[in-house]
């Protein structure tokens, strides 16, 4: 884990930090179940904005909805955004006679990037429509126009959407149906078209649900041409729950999706080459469930299959150029295929009406296959993996759990070119939590012991070794009340590994680098009916050293925190943030890390 000081922070020359400002997302209760939902936040350091601002207005039977993004980043304080993303929408909607309705919307978006001058994206679309709605049955229906304007390209033609959903009350069948899109004035397009249609439900003992999904959209391009990108998505699943007897009862599901991707030029010139790609990926899985008085027991069965593979639309009489030949010869490198399988079981016993002991054991093998003979990375891989663990419960809001985990995976390269990298890595966990919560007070403890081998198989080389990680990580929260007017809150946070060269026949590990962070936060608040303040400090240190190259790091801050919180008519105002000192060892300079942050809370 990398630890967020390591960089000495870069003041602006101009001006001393100012402090972040982050105002959280808001819901004011208003009438008539009209609601607002706003926001505005910015982050010093990254020198980032965010603003939101969502309206619902109800008016009768009417209602208009209102809803409006800006996101903006720069690369430090006081200096102009380099990208710029905004969206919004105003829809209303008119109810007619019956169960007809009337609806309209405005929509519209921009895109800018510095970095990337063919991403601007300027667009605008306006829509009027008609729907009826029935109890298991609604359509709706809209047409309008949008206007596009991309690398400096400005299309528009007519835009219009379609949706429809029917599900009949005495069959466990449902259907739904939506196409949008818009035509532009020349070659220019794009709709997405999507269906499903489902028997039974979520937690129902059958279910078969399919779905198809196909998106075409047009990119500018050179010149005059533009690159249509089309991408069809299938998918179907099948499940079949069976009851065997009033504790025993098993599940089969079987689930496959193809996804076929085709990319070239609308109209395409004789040295172009069209691309698409495949991808093919299924599920089978199946599950045996046992409830006895004593416990619950599980065992599953998971088979996986994917492939990736790319094709290159080329006329049989067409002679591909160099520079076509070499891509068609990189595409075929990335193809690949994998077959997954895993066994699994799992049991959970109650040992007593507050003891409780779950064990767990996991069988996992990968299989990786690579085509092209130039791809060296197939490879199969076993994982294993069991686990322990204890938990006890003495009264409500307090529980005590250790866990014992341990997991090994084994990767074996097929090609001897890579036969280097072959290894077999090793992780023992052992972790403890408490949760303790009494009339005045509150404890919540836990700790962790993790240690991580990666032993190689042919440890022959000076440039792949043997690697030992030995982690212990402690957690730590207090609350508890002095009076009834004064309370207290104490964090606490410590983490230290080192990582080593590994020497497995003797066991033991030679030190590379060490890494120790420790944090700690109190705060004293006082509540005057419902009306919090407190007032505290934070501090922290970090340290770094490495063996190899002779390095060490220290670091250490320190500053002051407070809290405030005072209810309103709309809800509770709570205010928070830290002003932290923090050295950082490679000058007698102190660095400010101011944070603030402001929220409304609705009751």
């Amino acid at each position: 884990m990398t630890h967020p000081y390591t960089t000495p922070h870069k003041e602006n020359p101009k001006q001393k930090s100012l402090p972040t400002l982050l105002l959280s997302l808001l819901t004011l209760p208003l009438p008539a179940q009209e609601s607002l939902l706003w926001g505005v936040w910015y982050q010093q350091p990254l020198a980032r904005w965010d603003a939101l601002v969502g309206h619902n207005f109800v008016l009768g039977s009417d209602s208009l909805a209102l809803r409006l993004t800006y996101s903006a980043f720069s690369e430090e304080p006081y200096r102009a955004s380099f990208r710029n993303e905004a969206q919004g929408e105003v829809r209303s909607t008119l109810p007619l006679a019956a169960s007809w309705m009337i609806r309209g919307r405005l929509s519209g978006d921009f895109f800018q990037d510095a970095r990337i001058p063919s991403s601007e994206r300027i667009r605008g679309r306006l829509l009027f429509g008609i729907g009826y709605r029935l109890p298991h049955a609604a359509v709706l229906t809209e047409i309008g126009w949008e206007s596009l304007r991309q690398v400096s390209v400005h299309n528009q033609g007519w835009s219009g959407a379609v949706a429809a959903s029917w599900a009949p009350e005495r069959f466990p069948l449902s259907a739904r149906f939506s196409a949008e899109g818009t035509r532009f004035r020349g070659w220019r397009q794009w709709y997405d078209v999507a269906a499903q249609v489902a028997w039974g439900g979520s937690s129902a003992d059958t279910l078969l649900r399919g779905t198809y999904r196909l998106v075409s959209q047009d990119f500018p391009g050179i010149g005059a041409e533009f690159q249509r990108r089309r991408e069809q998505t299938a998918s179907g699943t099948v499940r079949i729950t069976e009851p065997f007897a009033p504790t025993l009862s098993g599940q089969i599901a079987l689930a496959a999706t193809h996804i076929n991707v085709w990319q070239g030029r609308v109209q395409p010139y004789p040295d172009s080459l069209p691309l698409r790609s495949i991808r093919l990926a299924g599920e089978l899985g199946s599950s045996l469930y046992w409830t006895p008085p004593l416990g619950t027991f599980q065992l599953e069965f998971t088979l996986r299959y994917a492939e990736e593979a790319y094709r290159a639309d080329i006329p049989g009489n067409l002679i591909l150029s160099p520079e076509l030949q070499q891509r068609r010869a990189q595409l075929a490198l990335q193809e690949y295929s994998t077959l997954w399988s895993q066994l699994s079981a799992r049991a959970d016993l109650g040992l007593s009406p507050r003891d409780t002991l779950a064990l767990s054991t996991l069988l996992g093998i990968l299989r990786y296959d690579t085509p092209s003979p130039q791809n060296s990375d197939d490879r199969d891989e076993q994982h294993g993996g069991a686990l322990i663990q204890y938990r006890r419960s003495w009264r409500p809001g307090s529980s005590i759990r250790a866990t014992l985990e341990f997991q090994r995976r084994h990767t074996v390269f097929l090609h001897a070119l890579r036969s280097a990298w072959n290894h077999r890595l090793y992780v023992l966990a052992l972790r403890w939590e408490a949760h303790w919560r009494g009339t005045h007070s509150s404890w919540n403890p836990q700790w962790e012991i993790l240690a991580s081998y990666t032993v190689r198989d042919y440890p022959y080389t000076s440039v792949l070794q043997d690697l030992a990680l030995r982690q212990w990580a402690y957690r730590d929260s207090l609350t508890f009340r002095l009076t009834p007017g004064w309370g207290g809150e104490l964090l606490l946070s410590g983490r230290v590994n080192r990582v080593g060269l590994f020497y497995w026949r003797q066991f033991a590990e030679q030190p590379q680098s060490t890494t120790q962070e420790f944090s700690a936060a109190f705060l004293l608040s006082r509540q005057h009916g419902e009306r919090v303040w407190g007032i505290g400090v934070r501090a922290s240190s970090f340290r770094y050293s490495d063996v190899r190259l002779g390095v060490l790091s220290h670091q250490i801050g320190i500053g002051p925190q407070v809290r405030i919180e005072v209810p309103t008519a709309y809800g509770s105002i709570l205010a928070s943030g830290w002003y932290e000192l923090r050295h950082t060892g490679q000058s007698s300079r102190w660095h400010v890390f101011p944070w603030f942050s402001l929220q409304l809370r609705k009751p």
